[in-house]
């Protein structure tokens, strides 16, 4: 893992209670959890097919950066202004330094 490739910065957000809306139910607040420089290893987008009518592109996206703990698939990322729910956590070495592999699918 080199540093000179994280080109991309991303925001790590947790879910956290907030307060009920007018119906009682609880809101969900969404917290800054760390903000870290990542590599973008892939963006995929997958298109609805021809007459498939309310469906929407689905975009995927896969960043690699430095260990953070804690992340976890109930968490989201902000990148570039947009919103992705992280779907897979992989940790591991990538070349000896300690690392994280975050797979995200945009929000929409």
């Amino acid at each position: 893992m080199r540093v000179g490739r994280f080109r991309e910065t991303i925001l790590i957000e947790a879910a956290t209670p907030g307060a009920a809306d007018g119906y009682g139910a609880p809101a969900v607040a969404w917290a800054p959890r760390c903000t870290l420089r990542a590599e973008l290893v892939t963006a995929e987008r997958e298109g609805a097919p021809a007459g498939s009518a309310g469906k929407r592109d689905k975009r995927t996206v896969t960043f690699r950066t430095r260990a953070f703990g804690g992340v976890m698939t109930r968490d989201r990322v902000t990148w570039k202004g947009d919103l992705y729910t992280v779907t897979a956590v992989k940790s591991g070495d990538f070349a000896a330094a300690a690392g994280m592999e975050l797979t995200c699918e945009a929000l929409t």
